[in-house]
């Protein structure tokens, strides 16, 4: 009987593309284990740590228009994160609040609350962006937004 009463739920799993395009890559895994609650856990890698600088003539032709370039490199070399969110409409549609815990090798343990939106675009691919706040770093308040892509299956 649970088991089935399982299978009725939703899973999801998705990849954030901002924190691609900085040098990390960002892993999540949800599922749903309520009519308006779920449950995940996501690990970040920064790869951005090991990416060679800009090559010399790139800089030299920079400099000559006077362009700035920097990348951004990601503050930690891993994170680990879970977290839970609340979906007032409907479980994994729409807008949703989360309340989480992380770890990075660098930052260390982090309290963070956020806001965010999924968008269903076709079959069972969704679009995301959210908000998080750091509550626990007063010095650092912000994480930022995210956005990226997700995969949802079941009911």
């Amino acid at each position: 009987m649970v088991l089935l009463h399982c299978q009725n739920k939703r899973l999801m799993a998705g990849v954030d593309a901002i924190a691609l395009a900085g040098g990390e890559t960002a892993l999540s895994i949800e599922y749903g284990f309520a009519g308006h609650w779920s449950v995940g856990g996501e690990a970040s890698y920064g790869f951005g740590n090991f990416c060679k600088g800009m090559d010399p003539l790139e800089s030299s032709h920079r400099q000559e228009f006077s362009e700035e370039s920097f990348t951004p490199l990601p503050s930690n070399l891993h994170k680990e994160s879970i977290y839970a969110k609340y979906w007032p409409t409907h479980l994994m549609k729409g807008p949703y609040v989360l309340t989480a815990i992380s770890h990075g090798n660098r930052t260390g343990t982090e309290l963070i609350i956020g806001a965010g939106y999924i968008l269903h675009i076709w079959k069972c691919l969704n679009a995301y962006t959210e908000y998080r706040f750091i509550i626990s770093d007063p010095d650092n308040p912000g994480k930022g937004l995210s956005a990226g892509i997700c995969l949802t299956f079941g009911k």
